[in-house]
């Protein structure tokens, strides 16, 4: 190798290590001057971590008092419930109490209501009894003239005149289910019981408002000359006038036949 050729390549290496020390000096100024741009961020990051550390803190704080007030909620909360039990038991155990008093005495009133409505019956019996033996002793004063003796006994010519005067098939058929269940009430065995009945039936009614058209009528029409004299007429008149063909449709409405 000549001599020219070993100093061209010391040159070259020289300017070579010259460029490598530039470069690494140039490097070495960067990085410092990066390692003091992160010093400065992470002292930012530092100071920024403290105040998300005292926001943390009064985080805590605040958690604190609210599970101290929501404590305190809780346990109004559970007092009002174990006082709104108390009162549904109380409620509960004055509705049963109510309820056994109630029931006794409904019982009661329906013993009683029951020992009335025989006493009822007996009442009704017995004045029908009174008919009966008033029938017997005073046809006269019973029927005047408005029935007579036939097998059975039926309406007389004045009777079956009244009878139509008062419209006495509407007011039957307006009152029939209740005129039935009176007589159905007393449990008649035999046609007489049911003729008897009857008459009471009708009586009843005279009391009520459906029977306020009779009474305008026994009021305003004048007597009526009859075998036995003049007839005034009465509502004992006209509900024996009435019973007539209530006993019959009663009879044939229950299969009842009259025994010879």
């Amino acid at each position: 190798m000549s001599i020219e050729n070993i100093t061209t390549i010391t040159t070259v290496i020289g300017t070579l290590v010259a460029t490598l020390a530039a470069l690494f000096g140039g490097l070495s100024w960067f990085v410092a001057r990066m390692d003091k741009k992160f010093e400065a961020v992470d002292k930012r990051f530092e100071a920024i971590d403290k105040r998300f550390d005292a926001i943390d803190k009064r985080f805590e704080k605040q958690e604190e008092k609210f599970d101290q007030k929501l404590d305190k909620l809780e346990q109004r909360v559970d007092a009002k419930l174990t006082d709104i039990k108390n009162e549904i038991q109380r409620v509960e155990k004055a509705a049963e109490r109510a309820d056994t008093t109630l029931r006794t005495e409904l019982a009661r009133l329906a013993e009683k209501g029951e020992e009335r409505g025989r006493q009822t019956l007996q009442l009704r019996e017995k004045f029908n009894r009174l008919v009966a033996i008033l029938e017997k002793a005073f046809p006269e004063i019973m029927f005047n003239d408005v029935t007579m003796k036939a097998s059975p006994r039926k309406l007389s010519p004045i009777g079956e005149m009244i009878y139509k005067e008062i419209d006495g098939d509407t007011f039957l058929n307006e009152n029939e289910i209740r005129l039935f269940q009176y007589i159905d009430d007393m449990k008649p065995r035999v046609a007489l019981d049911v003729e008897m009945y009857a008459f009471s039936a009708c009586r009843s009614l005279s009391s009520l408002p459906v029977f306020d058209r009779l009474k305008d009528y026994i009021f305003n029409r004048a007597d009526i000359d009859g075998e036995n004299g003049k007839i005034s007429l009465s509502i004992a008149i006209v509900c024996e006038v009435l019973a007539i063909p209530l006993r019959d449709r009663y009879m044939a409405s229950r299969g009842i036949k009259a025994q010879l």
